[in-house]
Order: structure tokens, then sequence, then C-alpha cells
């Protein structure tokens, strides 16, 4: 789950920006590695600055409040915004991949490029903003004494030479969380961090689709009112091929059927596939097919009274 910046930094939802930068200033000195000493304080103040650095822009903060829903497929959470955050501030490096479904359901092996941050060649720097200082300004504000950490080296006085890097590997698609080590972001003591690879799963065009994030799949199949009625057969066209299903006419308005470990494969097992049978109505009925049907409707079992419990 996303972390909760808003009580990380002890402030309402709809605080100013002014309000947000003071909260940000007394957990910062109140946190400080070189001031605090207390177990989880160092995990707070990265916290801290990760809150910080997401509300006080307006962008990300819109992103936060209102994150993005479209067939986000992601069985294991995360934090959508890993990847506003520059290396030195990442342990993992996160990217979102557009995939089709019928790759995922097969596990085919595909071709994903990304982009990377590797370590360039100036090394460790003077940082350009705070000029070496680990803080921007300083002053009081009322009775309280501050100093604005710098938000380039996070405090550290230094910056590092980093370069983008374009790579391309082969990935197994997968419903379990795809994690390739050692291939995210350069940190900055030379080690890669590992790479978590998130799907976004495009299936508009086919016609199974996903179901839910226990990896179910859902289609729907129109079948013509007279068979909906006296029961059938049908095909679902599925990724690996066929499936010859009977339905009957079981005089429920709602026919749904499970096809069992069809669906995406999740751990060790298959999840299911759901099929729902829906009827498809005439059009431009002929005065004599009306005929047949004022017919059925004096039926005893074509009457709305047979249908009252």
């Amino acid at each position: 789950m996303t972390k909760d910046y808003y009580k990380i930094l002890n402030v309402d939802k709809k605080a100013t920006k002014d309000e947000i930068k003071k909260a940000y200033r007394k957990l910062a000195m109140q946190y400080h590695p070189d001031k605090n000493s207390d177990p989880g304080a160092d995990q707070m103040f990265k916290d801290i600055n990760e809150a910080n650095e997401i509300l006080s822009d307006d962008t990300k903060r819109n992103l936060y409040d209102n994150p993005p829903q479209k067939n986000a497929f992601n069985f294991n959470g995360g934090n959508p915004f890993d990847s506003f955050f520059t290396p030195r501030s990442q342990s993992v490096q996160t990217i979102m991949h557009s995939c089709k479904l019928k790759d995922v359901y097969l596990g085919n092996t595909i071709k994903l490029t990304f982009e990377r941050h590797v370590l360039g060649g100036k090394g460790k720097t003077v940082c350009s903003k705070c000029k070496g200082t680990g803080f921007l300004s300083q002053g009081n504000d009322n009775g309280f004494t501050y100093a604005e950490m710098c938000d380039a080296c996070f405090g550290k006085a230094f910056s590092v030479d980093y370069q983008t890097e374009r790579k391309t590997v082969d990935v197994k698609l997968t419903t379990d969380q795809i994690i390739l080590r050692g291939m995210g972001n350069q940190m900055e003591n030379g080690k890669f961090s590992d790479l978590i690879v998130k799907l976004q799963i495009n299936n508009d065009n086919e016609e199974i689709k996903l179901g839910d994030m226990n990896g179910n799949l859902n289609t729907q199949k129109k079948v013509p009112l007279v068979d909906y009625l006296l029961g059938g057969e049908l095909i679902i066209h599925h990724f690996d091929g066929d499936i010859k299903m009977k339905y009957k006419g079981d005089g429920n308005v709602t026919q749904k059927y499970r096809i069992p470990n069809r669906g995406l494969l999740t751990g060790n097992r298959r999840a299911d596939l759901f099929v729902e049978v829906i009827p498809v109505l005439p059009k431009n009925i002929s005065e004599s097919e009306k005929d047949i049907l004022n017919e059925l409707g004096k039926n005893e079992n074509f009457s709305v009274q047979s249908q009252t419990p």
C-alpha cells in the first residue's frame, strides 16, 4: 500500500504548502540522523523527506491524491511514486510495463526495454545547490530554530554524477511479482538495485478479460433467445485452444458457468474462467412470429403468475 504522507507529516489533507513546509522543517530537525540515534529514526527521516517531496509538488500531490486505476495488475502492492525519487533515495527501481493478457496467460517471454541510472565519470562532487553545507537556509520561526535541508543532496553535502543507460532484457511474464535482481539503478556505493516490473494489462480487443486480482478470467457469450431457453453448446476461443461448453435452459435470467483451471497461473495453481451466457433478443418480429408469441403467452409456463414465488 502507498504510504500515508499526510500522516507522516502530521498535517491535514487540505494543508497548504506553507503548513506542509513548516511541518517538514520541524520533523526533519527532530529525526535527522546527526541529532537522533533512536531506533527507527533513520527510516522516519527518509519517510519525512519522501512525504515532503510529494506533497510540496502540485503535480505529484495531485497524482498521490488521485492515483491512476486503469487495468493495473499488481498482485503484490507497491508504491506508485517510486519513479519520482532519485537513485540516491531508491533501494529498488520500479517500472510499469504494458502487455497483453494472452502473453501473461501463456507465460510468454518478451523483450523489455527500460532506462536506469548509472554512475557517471565525475563521482562524488560538492553539492552545487547547498555549496556543501547540506542545508539551504536556516532561521527562527516563533522561537523554533530550524535549518531547511537541501532537497538536492538530502543533507549529505555532496552529489553524485548519474547518467541514463538504456537496457533490453528477456523477461518471462508471470502474475507473481517480477523482480530482476541487480538490474535497477546504480546506487552511490556502486551496487545496482533490484528492478521490479509491474504489469499493466491491455486486453481491450480480447474475448477473454481479466476478472479479478486472484487471476480469474471472464468472458461473455451471446446466444439466440431460443437456444438460451432450450440449452445448447458454444465455443470459447481461449488463448491456448478452443473450449466446447454446454449450457442448459434452466429458466434462470442469469446463466454463469465456471470452467476450472483456465485462468491465470498464480503461484502453484491456475485460477478459473467464468463464462456468462447472454440471450440475444430478436428484432423486427413478423406478424406470424407475434401470433406464436401470443399463443405462448397464454401458456401457464410463460405467464407472469408462474414466475411468482
